[in-house]
């Protein structure tokens, strides 16, 4: 029977970005026998003096790699990285590019950042002990937050039809003209690829 949606916590800590990069490496214990429909993650840092970023709070998401019981659903890192880029930023173009179900929301401040980012994942938590673990890598900002904090929501949804897995990418040293490439794609991963996002 099914429990309809629920939102459940797991993680809360205070975070201040800063003006160096910084990776934070977390685990927590989660519900056995639901449906993770997708992590949500939420950002806050305060500064009065404001310069934090120019443009959006995905500017300064290097990577983001989320893992169920020892099996990697999300990663996705990037190099490219700028607090001053006044555009979207490479995290909040792979929400875009996975679909309707990730989305994220951002209040427009410059003293005053709170983003939201939700993550679509579609993971079945074995019945037992479920454990996620999260790697997120942090970009520097122009200028250091005075406070700030993550919160690690989980959308809770045993209905959930569709899994989303973005794998380990494959890189490649590019040159000049039209080059071949070969994408591993897991055999451990069920389901048909829906996409290719090449990040250069």
């Amino acid at each position: 029977m099914s429990k309809g949606v629920q939102f459940y916590k797991i993680h809360d800590e205070s975070l201040v970005m800063t003006d160096a990069a910084q990776t934070l490496t977390f685990g927590e214990n989660v519900p056995s026998g639901r449906v993770v429909e997708s992590v949500i993650l939420h950002f806050t840092q305060v500064r009065a003096a404001g310069g934090m970023i120019d443009g959006s709070f995905d500017n300064v998401i290097s990577n983001y790699r989320a893992i169920l019981n020892g099996e990697v659903y999300t990663d996705f890192r990037t190099n490219v990285n700028s607090a001053t880029n006044a555009g979207l930023g490479r995290f909040g173009y792979f929400l875009q590019s996975l679909g309707r179900n990730a989305t994220s929301v951002e209040v427009p401040s410059d003293t005053n950042k709170d983003y939201w980012a939700e993550i679509p994942m579609g993971a079945t938590i074995p019945q037992g002990v479920g454990r996620m673990e999260f790697i997120i890598g942090l970009a520097a900002m122009q200028a250091s937050a005075t406070s700030g904090s993550l919160e690690v929501w989980l959308r809770l949804n045993d209905d959930t039809q569709t899994r989303t897995t973005a794998v380990p990418a494959t890189s490649f040293t590019s040159a000049v003209g039209i080059q071949s490439v070969v994408v591993r794609v897991p055999q451990n991963v069920p389901g048909k690829v829906a996409g290719i996002l090449f990040q250069n």
